[in-house]
């Protein structure tokens, strides 16, 4: 066995994909997207954190997909503010958001996706200032991909993005986006940044 050649085969076949390759990928992040969509849905009627990763998983094995992609996590309130929070199982009263990183496969093949949902419809003025600033993070990155642009490209914009509003809002203030970045301050807030997650192939 050549060790030396292995890395290089499985990064190429994390970044090349073919046209079928693509079109699983598509159809695990359209079943994904969808989930999410039923989950915001029943937000209005649900009560626990459990009642909503039902939720999601009824919509994705509705839809043929009954492998999620890793452990659902539903975190509402401090809750999701814990990295791979998994039980699940908390009441939602009282809470103002909830955090959804769920996602299925689609013959082996997996989405990832993560979003932030106000529990009674509405953002907080902060809440909402907040996820502008993520708004525009993802805006910026997707509107950089391109044949070319390498994953630390993305990952230095949405830190950019990320450190500036902040700045914007006061809740850093201990110097210039340049000090702030060179400090590394940021990575507080991309526990593995803007690349391939820790608990995936």
């Amino acid at each position: 066995l050549d060790s030396t050649a292995l890395q290089p085969a499985i990064d190429e076949s994390r970044v090349l994909k073919s046209a079928h390759e693509i079109s699983l990928l598509r159809r695990a992040n359209a079943i994904s997207s969808s989930a999410h969509r039923h989950v915001l849905s029943a937000l209005h009627s649900a009560t626990n954190e459990t009642h909503l990763e039902a939720v999601f998983l009824q919509t994705c094995i509705g839809k043929q997909a009954k492998k999620q992609a890793y452990a659902p996590i539903v975190g509402s309130g401090e809750n999701a503010s814990t990295l791979h929070y998994e039980a699940n199982n908390e009441d939602l009263a009282g809470r103002e958001l909830v955090c959804l990183d769920a996602s299925c496969e689609w013959e082996c093949y997996a989405a990832d996706i993560t979003r932030t949902f106000p529990i009674n419809g509405t953002f907080s003025e902060e809440a909402k200032a907040i996820y502008d600033i993520v708004t525009e993070m993802q805006t910026r990155c997707i509107e950089a991909l391109r044949p070319g642009v390498i994953f630390r490209d993305l990952h230095d914009m949405a830190m950019e993005s990320a450190i500036r509003g902040l700045l914007r809002l006061g809740i850093l203030k201990n110097g210039t986006y340049e000090e702030i970045r060179d400090a590394g301050t940021g990575r507080l807030f991309f526990p593995h940044g803007v690349t391939r997650p820790p608990h995936r192939p």
